[in-house]
């Protein structure tokens, strides 16, 4: 696990790909994030924007800042999360610009570490959530 700004800020040493999302809307001043409690683990974000809780919601058609919560190995799970930040013209929709932490080379999902701008598949998003506040 790396040492990072973002695993510092929460306390816990981790792939960070979901807080490093929640580091940067705490420092907006959200209070949907929390460190040590909200959030480090994408499953946990997921239940309570389903749920309507802790100012998170789904979004159907995601604005730029949105979360993308992602299955990047195929499991049906969600294992990451990007913030998104566009649809790709020129790809009918089916891309979308991403800006991700703990992202290798060329964005690949392999945690090296990485704060960087991504493209993603949208048959990868599990869901999309808003952040109310």
């Amino acid at each position: 696990m790396k040492r990072t700004p973002y695993t510092l800020w929460y306390g816990v040493l981790c792939p960070f790909s979901v807080v490093f999302a929640a580091f940067c809307y705490a420092q907006a001043g959200s209070s949907a994030f929390q460190p040590g409690r909200r959030y480090a683990y994408a499953p946990y974000l997921l239940d309570d924007a389903r749920r309507g809780l802790k100012f998170l919601s789904l979004a159907a058609e995601p604005l730029r800042g949105d979360l993308a919560l992602l299955d990047t190995d195929g499991d049906q799970a969600t294992d990451r999360v990007a913030f998104f930040d566009g649809f790709e013209r020129e790809h009918d929709g089916r891309l979308f610009d991403a800006i991700e932490g703990d992202v290798g080379i060329e964005g690949q999902s392999k945690s090296d570490g990485a704060v960087a701008r991504t493209k993603r598949e949208l048959a990868q998003v599990i869901a999309f959530v808003h952040v109310r506040a």
